[in-house]
């Protein structure tokens, strides 16, 4: 999904107040800002959230953390905050969001949430967390130690 142009006068493409939900594979571009959060703890999965005007996630309720790991961020040089990363190049983050890892580049690849699913012949090695993404025939599998695994689709592992 793509969210653009819904935040303006402060206000946010998607505001959640006391709400938890799942945001994944969305694009936040050109409202004030991409996400703002009151009292919520959105999951969110490798989302694009970049040329927004004010914050690209403001949380509201600093006491209860957002967990924004391996987002694109508009930049390799991830979001802007001015302790945790003030070399940041792109939309800004408030206090009380993780955002350490970003990805460096947008998420755009077709993901597979569960691997077991994606390459049955590596079941005994990837656990459930672990993601893959499928890009054509290509499929990578990043588990949650970050260790990398690639294959075609089809066919057994490979290095």
């Amino acid at each position: 999904a793509v969210i653009r142009y819904a935040g303006y006068d402060y206000r946010a493409g998607i505001n959640l107040v006391s709400a938890s939900p799942t945001i994944r594979y969305t694009t936040l571009t050109d409202n004030y800002h991409g996400i703002y959060s009151d009292g919520s703890l959105p999951k969110l999965v490798c989302n694009n959230i970049y040329g927004n005007t004010g914050y690209g996630l403001f949380n509201n309720t600093k006491a209860s953390v957002i967990r924004a790991y391996n987002q694109w961020w508009g930049s390799i040089l991830g979001p802007y905050h001015p302790i945790t990363n003030p070399n940041g190049a792109a939309n800004k983050v408030s206090d009380g969001v993780y955002f350490i890892p970003w990805q460096t580049s947008p998420c755009n690849w077709r993901f597979f949430p569960d691997c077991f699913n994606a390459l049955k012949s590596i079941q005994d090695v990837l656990r459930l967390g672990d993601r893959c993404e499928q890009k054509n025939t290509i499929i990578l599998c990043i588990t949650l130690t970050g260790f990398v695994f690639r294959a075609v689709s089809g066919s057994y592992l490979t290095a």
